[in-house]
């Protein structure tokens, strides 16, 4: 599998735009309920400008109700163009148990409007009560 290095520099001239407000949900990108092995992508165009360097993703997993204990694995990914992507990776546990875990976090990823995607993928596929959100928060130009 061939692979490519993108080098992500913090740039202090960007500008950056938040997409939240005080009491108001964030806008959903879209879900994933770990019912396929195969890439999911989500199109984020209409929610960012085509002038952003790079947008913000707040990333929630929840999981509950396990048959057995697994360990799951999630990449997101925008690309870039001339093969290039920006990958990003968690990883969490899933265990039988009576109630819901819940994780979160908020990734940046360099941003390209001949690319405005977010792209998705695990390695498991089993459901058991799984799912990930993707909120759109910020942006920056």
């Amino acid at each position: 599998m061939a692979c490519s290095v993108v080098a992500v520099a913090v740039n202090r001239q960007l500008t950056h735009t938040s997409l939240i407000k005080p009491g108001a949900p964030p806008t959903l990108i879209g879900t994933f309920t770990f019912n396929t092995l195969n890439t999911m992508s989500f199109n984020v165009g209409h929610l960012i400008p085509t002038t952003a360097k790079q947008f913000d993703v707040t990333v929630v997993i929840n999981s509950g109700g396990a048959k057995e204990t697994s360990t799951f694995c999630v990449w997101l990914w925008t690309e870039l163009g001339n093969d290039q992507q920006d990958v990003k990776f968690k990883q969490g546990l899933c265990y039988p148990q009576n109630a819901y875990s819940s994780d979160s976090e908020t990734f940046s990823f360099t941003y390209s409007s001949d690319h405005p995607q977010i792209f998705l993928k695990s390695n498991y596929a089993n459901g058991q009560n799984m799912s990930v959100y993707l909120y759109a928060v910020g942006y920056a130009q």
